[in-house]
């Protein structure tokens, strides 16, 4: 066992380290992962968006849409995650019962990780009046995702041409415009982006605030 330890780690640095500095990354560095779902998720957006411009600029092959589509719905599954985490964080912070989940970080469906973010949202009076004019409230980004969780509950429709049973991943002639797909996710990820930025604002405003009243009552007048 410790062989194994000692030499964790030991070929990928053999072949992945470089003395240039540009392409060094560092993941991890922070030790708490649970607050970077946020972070990875604008990661595989970003990424997303480079592989649609460069299909709109260029020859491309059916299933280059596939890695696509991927990108884009790991992208909203983390989004909705970091939403739950601090949400969830908030509404320990007020006392309040948390959304019903066994564990967040094995679920895949979207429809089931909506109902949590749904929750939450609630909970702070914001689901609707979102100022945007395409997703305008929450129910906007709900119906949009679940068209995508119709054809992708598990987020293996874009990653196999096939099913764990053999059958066909997706329906016969399954016709989509990539570049389209990309706009109207783009929209809807900024969206999430922002609201997951607010959760965990307004999580961070409350915990302190809370933090300053326990120290005042610790301390006494």
């Amino acid at each position: 066992m410790m062989k194994r330890k000692a030499r964790k780690g030991k070929l990928w640095r053999r072949y992945f380290s470089q003395d240039r500095f540009h392409g060094n990354v560092v993941l991890n560095f922070m030790r708490f992962p649970k607050g970077e779902l946020a972070a990875y998720g604008r990661s595989y957006h970003e990424a997303a968006q480079r592989l649609v411009k460069h299909i709109a600029a260029s020859h491309y092959r059916d299933p280059d849409a596939c890695p696509i589509v991927f990108l884009y719905r790991h992208s909203v599954e983390l989004y909705l995650k970091a939403i739950i985490h601090w949400g969830n964080s908030l509404l320990r912070l007020n006392g309040n019962p948390t959304v019903p989940h066994k564990n967040i970080f094995t679920e895949h469906r979207l429809v089931v990780l909506l109902k949590s973010v749904k929750l939450i949202l609630k909970f702070q009076k914001s689901l609707d009046n979102w100022g945007d004019s395409d997703f305008g409230s929450f129910r906007e980004v709900e119906k949009v995702i679940q068209e995508l969780e119709e054809f992708d509950p598990g987020s293996y429709s874009f990653r196999y041409p096939i099913t764990t049973r053999g059958h066909n991943a997706l329906p016969h002639h399954f016709l989509f415009n990539v570049i389209a797909f990309g706009e109207t996710f783009d929209r809807l990820l900024r969206i999430l982006d922002g609201v997951a930025t607010m959760v965990y604002e307004d999580f961070q405003l409350q915990a302190e605030a809370h933090y300053e009243l326990q120290q005042m009552v610790a301390t006494g007048p």
